[in-house]
């Protein structure tokens, strides 16, 4: 899961609508045990922990190469954890 964040001040928005829709779809008989959703707001970092470029990129989880393999490995134990 990923929502807009306001980089600019580093702030981070309360769960949106779309985010609390993503969650509970795992909830849904149908979809129960074999969907899975990572919340992918907790590996956010502000402009200041992110290697941002000269000019600034306030988007794309600031081109953060750490904050996409967090997210990754998070989204690979989700997977394994349904293949179980």
């Amino acid at each position: 899961m990923a929502t807009k964040r306001d980089a600019v001040n580093g702030k981070k928005p309360a769960e949106t609508a779309l985010e609390k829709a993503q969650k509970a779809i795992t909830k849904v008989r149908g979809f129960r045990g074999n969907v899975g959703v990572v919340d992918t707001s907790k590996y956010w970092q502000s402009i200041k922990e992110s290697p941002v470029p000269s000019g600034g990129q306030h988007y794309h989880w600031n081109k953060s190469a750490e904050i996409y393999l967090n997210i990754g490995i998070a989204s690979a134990e989700a997977f394994a954890d349904l293949k179980k």
